[in-house]
């Protein structure tokens, strides 16, 4: 562009028009009795036009004029950001997002703490831009669930960055339960995470310990208990038992408790007949042991098979005489019909036990 004034006014200056100008100056000058000259003088500078940044391009590699791009987990994903600036831009890329759960991290749902002792609730969240501490919301859920805050002497919350921590000071068993958290920093939906605070200690004993009267054989029995609190932790039961005369021999099983079982039957096997038996229950976590109950019964005495093996041979032998009889006897009816019989028959019976023998005499006549 070239301009032939003295001035030159660009009303409203663009980046196209940052550039180097120059102003050149030119004049003839005739000196007397010399030929005519030509002089010119030239003055340059550079005019330096600044405007805000202009992001040109944003895409990801290979998507280029893609608003939405799909990629599988685990994939790699570059994103390049073209800016046009003057001054040169700091480019920064952001990922705006709802509070949610950190990705592959474990989040700690569930405190456990002593009677009288602190507990400190803490959970961590993902989100940009960053809540504020007031969009860190704690409630105490009962029936219904109702805002904390501080208060002296019983809870203290304090919130930096994307963490938030509720301390609840001098446990007592109305603190044990259910709690929540709230996070939201104005975009999309807020996040709520329930969180439970359970007591921590030994377990409480079993009750209801008694053997099942019913169950008790010669060589058996069934056993019943209800668990007792666990206080918060994984219980297993420990069964002892033996018999009042042989304490030195004792048996000891370890049964592992599943929390949904409101009562438990275990059977023993192996006992023996018309004896004593002494049984010990307790309960134990990763905190203790609890208090050790007992109970005690007797197994049923052996019967002995009145018939023996014997019976059941004299059984059989009594079967197979009155087969006997019943063939004899038709042979006999048999015979009759046919021939005339001038018969002397006696009937002799013995018995000897369970045995009947028969013996018969005839004569039979042609």
């Amino acid at each position: 562009m070239k301009w032939t004034s003295q001035i030159v006014s660009i009303s409203s200056v663009q980046k196209s028009d940052d550039g180097m100008y120059t102003c050149t100056a030119t004049n003839q000058m005739t000196p007397t009795g010399s030929a005519t000259q030509t002089g010119n003088h030239s003055g340059t500078m550079h005019l330096n036009v600044q405007y805000e940044s202009i992001v040109s391009d944003f895409h990801v590699t290979e998507h280029i004029g893609t608003f939405n791009v799909t990629k599988a987990e685990n994939s790699n994903a570059m994103f390049i950001c073209m800016v046009d600036s003057n001054p040169q831009s700091t480019i920064n890329i952001r990922m705006d997002g709802s509070p949610r759960r950190p990705s592959g991290e474990n989040i700690q749902l569930n405190f456990t703490a002593l009677q009288h002792e602190h507990a400190a609730l803490k959970y961590t969240v993902f989100a940009y831009p960053v809540p504020h501490p007031s969009q860190f919301v704690w409630k105490r859920c009962k029936t219904t669930c109702a805002l904390l805050s501080n208060l002296p002497g019983k809870y203290e919350i304090k919130t930096t960055g994307l963490s938030s921590n509720l301390t609840i000071l001098d446990i007592d068993t109305s603190d044990y339960g259910l709690y929540s958290i709230s996070v939201s920093n104005g975009i999309g939906k807020k996040l709520v995470e329930e969180i439970y605070l359970k007591p921590a200690g030994p377990p409480d004993p079993p009750t209801e310990f008694h053997v099942i009267e019913e169950s008790i054989g010669e060589t058996q029995a069934i056993l019943t208990w209800i668990p007792g609190f666990n206080n918060g932790l994984s219980q297993t039961f420990h069964l002892s038992y033996g018999t009042m005369i042989e304490l030195a021999t004792i048996t000891q099983v370890n049964i592992s408790h599943n929390e949904l079982e409101k009562s438990i039957n275990f059977t023993i096997n192996k006992l023996q007949p018309e004896k004593q038996y002494y049984v010990e229950l307790f309960a134990s976590n990763a905190e203790g042991n609890s208090m050790t109950i007992n109970a005690t019964f007797t197994t049923l005495v052996h019967l002995v098979n009145l018939m023996g093996p014997s019976a059941a041979v004299i059984g059989g032998s009594i079967g197979g005489v009155i087969f006997a009889m019943l063939i004899v006897g038709g042979v006999i009816l048999g015979v009759m019909k046919f021939r005339k019989i001038d018969e002397k028959m006696l009937f002799l019976i013995t018995s000897t036990g369970m045995l009947v023998r028969f013996i018969f005499f005839y004569n039979i006549k042609i």
